[in-house]
């Protein structure tokens, strides 16, 4: 049996509300059963200004400066990483400074979607940029790694609220434009989104700045948004949600269960992906009893929201049950999977391959994660322009699966060539994420679950790019520990290196021990061992881009399920923004008509 569901937009005088109707047809092709038309949410009419209004400009300038705080969080701290070690350090538990930002943001997305979606937005979102301040301040005045953790904990909590901008901002405006106000977003954040590899090195390596400024930085991004988000962002309040209702049903009613099974799985998986190969070896019990435990804990998640549903589910099964919706997400999450990769494999790769100037570094960082940032803007406006969206992500998903894996033709003579294959599949992939992240709150039956629909994608597409990073990284080291002891040892005994002085050359190789201490090394010797180190280092990267062949195949996949957009709700605005001095009249059931 197949099944169809059919949109209506609200009447002509911006009076009514749309509605969906449900079909379900048999074998034969015959209708055997209509659902009656459901309203999916008030389609509202905003009047003349209201888009010009420091209302709502003050509200997309809010959604602007915390995604590009949040984003940065990450792509200015992640560069910059060794230099603060070596200032506050060394600490062995550096890299929790990442793990924790990805954890708080997994976990916190699916969160902040849904309990907006119930209680109202308005809140949460000015107390996401309270945290985000306290966080920043935390990092930028950290004298130890772990203050460091605890502030990008702080951080990453409040980027969860920060990258809600697709129904934030998306819910604002008519569906039609939601992909143009999403791009229009990202673009406020080009200096954290586009140029975060070069803005963190020039920073970081500035000693009249230091490592210090990139959260002085963020901090006064932060302190901006909050302040938009204060005196701007009146969207509808919990009585304008649920008019005659008490916070007390919904507060009760609230699956609490559901949100400690799916936060508990998130949270051990990603953990055991982050230990694995690194704190404890992957055959550890700490990893595989992590791994396992979460996994379960995630398939008892979706049983008890199937079997046991509360009053308010945590997720929607309405929205698991939708092809379309899974199709995106899919996307989204192969996307942040070929994404993290790059963002981790293409620094290091140039650093070896093509070592060149701390000034040049940064540019040639930003061919990667910063051309993404790029085709997400581009992505946005294009797509604004475009019916056929599924015919488009495909073509985009080909290309970008294409070209990313075509960078393992990696070599330290063609240079121009891999950045050329970089920069054009980034931007593919790129154009991609800015279409799906907000297709993901436009491809639901009903609007009024598009916190939800937003959130839980992100936290989906969140936990594959830490899987994604688990994989390249194991699959490098893997690589490595056989292409490097193939090749530099040889190399360096021909030149003339004793082989006792092996182990020490190594660690010179790696960065992780001064010239003077290997014994017998000479200039002839050490530039053999260089271009060997070279060498078996492009085999060990090329490995790894052929991984996101697979990776990519996956999406091209969910791509052929990405809806087409509709002509019918081109004109749906989902909610309104309000002046404070109206709330009350609003709250009571009436419509007002100015802002």
């Amino acid at each position: 049996m197949a099944s169809q569901v059919e949109i209506s937009p609200a009447s002509a005088d911006g009076k009514g509300s749309p509605s969906y109707r449900h079909y379900e047809y048999g074998e034969d092709g015959t209708t055997v059963a209509i659902d009656q038309p459901q309203p999916i949410v008030q389609d509202l009419q905003p009047p003349k200004g209201y888009y010009r209004s420091p209302l709502f400009l003050g509200t997309f300038l809010a959604a602007g400066l915390g995604l590009a705080a949040g984003n940065g969080a990450f792509g200015l701290a992640a560069p910059a990483l060794g230099l603060i070690n070596a200032d506050i350090g060394p600490s062995a538990s550096i890299s929790w400074v990442s793990i924790v930002y990805i954890l708080t943001f997994a976990i916190g997305s699916t969160l902040v979607g849904r309990v907006t979606d119930i209680f109202g937005r308005r809140w949460f979102f000015v107390g996401g940029s309270v945290i985000a301040i306290v966080g920043t301040v935390v990092c930028a005045r950290a004298q130890n790694v772990p203050t460091l953790i605890g502030g990008m904990t702080l951080i990453g909590l409040a980027t969860a609220s920060q990258a809600s901008y697709a129904f934030v901002v998306g819910e604002l405006v008519p569906i039609k434009y939601r992909f143009l106000a999403g791009g229009g977003v990202w673009f406020i954040g080009l200096p954290t989104n586009v140029f975060a590899g070069k803005t963190s090195v020039s920073i970081a390596n500035n000693p009249n700045l230091g490592w210090r400024f990139i959260f002085y930085v963020l901090l006064i991004m932060n302190a901006i948004s909050f302040l938009c988000w204060f005196f701007c962002y009146h969207p509808p309040t919990f009585q304008m949600l649920h008019h005659g209702e008490s916070a007390k049903k919904f507060i009760v009613g609230f699956d609490y269960i559901g949100f400690l099974l799916f936060t508990a799985g998130i949270i051990l998986l990603i953990l055991g992906l982050s230990w694995g190969g690194s704190i404890h070896p992957w055959k550890s019990a700490h990893v595989i009893a992590t791994l396992v435990i979460g996994g379960l804990l995630l398939i008892a998640f979706f049983i008890y929201e199937s079997f046991w549903p509360s009053d308010e589910p945590y997720l929607p099964l309405k929205l698991v049950q939708n092809v379309h919706y899974i199709g995106i997400i899919i996307v989204m999450t192969v996307v942040a999977m070929v994404f993290y990769g790059i963002s981790i494999l293409w620094p290091a790769m140039i650093t070896v391959v093509w070592p060149s100037s701390i000034d040049l570094y940064g540019w040639k960082v930003c061919a990667a994660s910063g051309v993404v940032g790029l085709g997400g803007i581009v992505g946005g406006v294009v797509a604004s322009f475009i019916r056929r969206l599924k015919i488009f992500v495909l073509t985009l998903m080909i290309i970008g699966t294409a070209f990313t894996g075509a960078v393992a033709v990696v070599h330290q003579d063609n240079q121009s060539l891999t950045v050329s294959l970089m920069v054009i599949g980034a931007f593919a992939l790129g154009m991609i994420e800015g279409i799906a992240v907000t297709m993901s709150g436009i491809a639901i039956v009903d609007q009024n679950d598009i916190g939800a629909a937003v959130g839980f994608a992100t936290s989906v597409r969140t936990l594959g790019g830490a899987i994604a990073t688990t994989i390249y990284t194991t699959v490098l080291s893997n690589r490595l520990s056989s292409t490097i002891p193939a090749l530099v040892p040889p190399a360096a005994i021909e030149a003339g290196l004793p082989p006792t002085s092996l182990p020490a050359l190594l660690e010179v190789l790696q960065g992780l021990a001064p010239l003077s201490s290997v014994p017998g090394l000479t200039d002839t010797i050490l530039a053999a061992a260089r271009v060997a180190y070279r060498t078996a280092s492009i085999q060990a990267y090329r490995s790894c881009f052929y991984t996101t062949i697979a990776f990519g195949g996956l999406g091209i996949v969910g791509a052929c399920f990405v809806p087409n957009r509709s002509k019918k709700t081109d004109k749906l605005v989902a909610k309104e923004l309000h002046h404070k001095r109206d709330e009350k009249v609003l709250e009571a059931g009436e419509r007002i008509a100015h802002v």
